[in-house]
């Protein structure tokens, strides 16, 4: 009893220091807030994605697409929507969404001071040892720099519950339960909307596993067989299992997105960790600080700042070495994470580790990653776990010095007082070094309309708009405000630009998408024509800066439904005009240009061209003869539509556009093709008068259908059989493993009562 209320105050300190660091953002309407190179993964990504879900979950709708991004993309496949997250799907569907968010932050950082709290104690460390763990654990830069990266956070908290249940494991001798509990929270960490982290967490958890078996145990050759495999065994199916849902759909976008493109080792590697990076352990912004624009180093030189600082202190710094150095031959746990230390760092240094390249080859999965320095993740576990116990260390010495002496006040000061002060002054340190980092958004302006989402919503037609070079606006931004620590009011300028995936949050389709840039989920084809139309259209400026813009993108642009293009640089083309202009302080005036080829979402083409091969296609595009208004690109195996008339007609009217579903009526006065300004992804279907017909790839990266003659009805519908396949396996293993373990504590009660 005496423990569990320890426990009980040791867990509300641990909450008090939490609402201490948020009551800024608690009271007010800032949210937290911190960049990234092109803008901010929190406001721009993430966010904007949870958004998505979460309107689509108060619609009784699961979020498999949406129109509102790239012409058309697959939200759930994504992945980083983490839109089967427990904590999600509670929060943001049944609370105001900027209450959702600060709940949501304010929730991980406790559960990594909570898990990581319980595993210090299955470890024996002390009470005050293991506050000072949680408060260094959570409060450290791997979460600080990442508040940007929410779905990143979601997933990472849970390893050190992770670790604790495999503790937990080699203690119990229910060992099918511990597994079962184990395979629920490594699922919940899946569907968290991270699958670098989620494997950084199973490499991790093995690594611990086996070193628990040979370190802890050393058990006989012939036993490891079933020590080692049948537990992992187990887990793999039941992991498979429950994330069958997401899993799949993901796994499938990828080989069809520009991830399925082989990442090379020269990738991976890219953005280095150097010997020079440990020096982030004791001085945390000794190469500049991002969030005051003075991060001035080559990142492909010296690395990527919030992926290579994990800054935890110096004092817990100390500890942990003396740990090491002190305490390695006495203590086996100790012994098994500064081994686990090490191993994490032969993965961080990358390139610089001669070792890597043999990982990289071996390693099932690693090569589907970038940044093998999120495995400091691993390492920040050990460290500041391993500061527990060089805490424990010295305040036991302290109080073996104070044994024998009479005086009440130097024991309570040893005994209560120091340990205190040490925590609130290790809690001072992380405080000042957070707060130079993260800054504070008003969510209300951030978020409200601009001038510019007001003007385009007055236009009722359907349409797509594109945001020309919002990456480079953003950093012109950011080093004229000296960073988001300073004046976030250029910040909330800047989003008149509507930068992609912020145009959800008013309901204004765009042609584009954040993560694309990185190699996001995009279609492949979709990202390579995306890529090429950027070199085609805003590279070429005059001596004044001003953009001159070819007519082929345009007429491309136009076929992508691109009816306005935002611009802070003035735009030049004859068949480009300019429909309103917002002036701004200390920034250039936000432009919106009216696109005159502007095509609508579907329409009805009769002449077609034949490419042998995507290359072809592609290229074909991009031929100042092609005119998409009146031609369609098909790959061979399509015929030309035979046209009796001089001038053939295709009508359309738009029924119903919503995401997964279209519905048009069409009246063609000959046989030709129905064009639609949306994507080609597989999983979409199309009835047309109730019989099913092929939705076919055109103009390389979107879709048709072939049309008859006459006055028909058209239906699309988003069906993709790997959601469909993963929903029933899910399903199935869940009710699976819920009857197991009823009849697990079913026999468990017969045999009790027997007994």
């Amino acid at each position: 009893m005496k423990t569990i209320g320890k426990n009980f105050f040791s867990i509300l300190f641990l909450l008090a220091i939490l609402v201490l660091f948020f009551s800024p953002y608690l009271f007010s309407e800032n949210i937290p807030y911190s960049g990234d190179f092109t803008g901010s993964d929190l406001t721009e990504l993430n966010l904007p994605l949870r958004f998505l879900a979460a309107e689509s979950f108060r619609q009784g709708q699961v979020p498999l697409w949406t129109n509102l991004l790239s012409n058309g993309f697959p939200v759930l496949a994504e992945g980083q929507a983490g839109v089967f997250y427990p904590f999600n799907i509670i929060l943001f569907t049944l609370l105001p969404f900027d209450l959702a968010f600060e709940i949501s932050l304010i929730l991980n950082f406790f559960l990594a001071g909570l898990f990581i709290y319980l595993y210090s104690r299955s470890l024996k460390i002390s009470h005050f040892g293991s506050i000072l763990v949680a408060l260094t654990f959570s409060f450290s830069g791997f979460f600080i720099f990442r508040f940007k990266h929410l779905n990143y956070i979601n997933a990472a908290v849970w390893l050190p519950l992770e670790f604790y249940l495999v503790e937990k494991f080699f203690l119990v001798k229910r060992k099918y339960l511990l597994i079962s509990i184990l395979s629920l929270v490594l699922a919940t960490q899946f569907f968290a909307g991270s699958p670098p982290f989620f494997y950084v967490s199973l490499v991790s958890l093995f690594l611990y596993f086996c070193l628990k078996i040979f370190l802890g145990q050393k058990p006989e050759i012939k036993s490891l067989f079933p020590k080692l495999i049948y537990p992992w065994l187990l887990l793999g199916i039941l992991v498979f299992g429950l994330t069958a849902i997401q899993s799949l759909p993901t796994f499938f976008n990828s080989t069809l997105s520009s991830r399925s493109i082989s990442l090379s080792y020269e990738d991976a590697v890219a953005f280095p960790y150097k010997a020079l990076s440990l020096l982030y352990f004791i001085f945390p912004y000794i190469s500049g600080n991002p969030a005051f624009n003075t991060y001035s180093f080559d990142i492909r030189d010296f690395g990527i700042f919030w992926e290579n600082n994990i800054y935890f202190g110096i004092l817990p710094l100390l500890f942990s070495l003396s740990a090491i150095f002190i305490l390695f031959t006495r203590n086996k746990n100790i012994k098994i994470l500064t081994v686990l230390l090490f191993i994490s760092f032969l993965f961080v240094f990358g390139d610089s580790n001669p070792m890597f390249i043999a990982f990289w080859n071996i390693l099932p999965g690693l090569k589907m990653f970038r940044f093998p320095q999120r495995f400091l993740l691993l390492g920040l576990i050990c460290f500041t776990v391993l500061a527990g116990f060089g805490f424990d260390y010295f305040w036991q010495k302290l109080k073996d010095w104070q044994t024998g002496r009479s005086k009440v006040k130097s024991k309570m000061l040893i005994k209560f007082l120091l340990p205190i002060l040490i925590i609130l002054f290790v809690a001072v340190d992380l405080f000042v070094f957070a707060f130079k980092y993260v800054g504070a958004l008003d969510y209300s302006k951030y978020f409200s309309a601009p001038r510019s989402a007001e003007f385009l919503a007055q236009d009722k037609e359907y349409f797509n708009i594109y945001s020309v070079n919002w990456p480079q606006a953003w950093g012109s931004i950011k080093d004229l405000s000296g960073g988001w620590q300073n004046n976030l009011s250029l910040f909330i300028i800047g989003r008149e630009l509507i930068p992609p995936n912020l145009n959800v949050f008013w309901n204004i389709p765009s042609a584009q998408d954040r993560a694309s840039i990185e190699g996001g989920m995009l279609n492949k084809e979709f990202h390579q024509l995306t890529n090429r139309l950027w070199v085609e259209s805003w590279l070429n400026e005059d001596e004044n800066g001003k953009i001159i813009v070819a007519d082929q993108p345009l007429k491309i642009f136009g076929a992508q439904n691109v009816k306005y293009f935002l611009s802070f640089k003035s735009l030049e083309n004859d068949n480009l005009e300019l429909a309103k202009e917002f002036r701004n302080d200390f920034l250039p005036p936000l432009k919106i240009y009216q696109n005159k080829y502007f095509l609508p979402f579907a329409f009805g083409v009769f002449e077609v061209k034949i490419a042998n091969s995507p290359e072809e296609s592609l290229e074909l595009i991009f031929d100042p003869e092609f005119d998409p208004a009146k031609q369609i690109i098909l790959t061979s195996g399509y015929n030309q539509p035979v046209s009796k008339s001089d001038n053939p007609q295709g009508i359309i009217k738009m029924i119903d556009l919503k995401p997964g579903e279209i519905s048009v009526q069409a009246d063609f006065s000959d046989p030709g093709y129905l064009f639609l300004a949306q994507v080609f992804y597989p999983g979409w279907q199309a009835h047309l008068d109730g019989q099913k017909v092929e939705v076919i790839r055109a103009n390389y990266a979107f879709s048709a259908v072939k049309m008859p003659k006459g006055e028909h009805n058209l239906i699309f519908y988003y069906q993709p059989p790997a959601y469909l396949v993963g929903k029933w396996l899910s399903l199935l293993t869940f009710f699976s493993l819920l009857v197991s373990l009823v009849f697990y504590f079913w026999t468990l009660k017969v045999r009790s009562i027997k007994n």
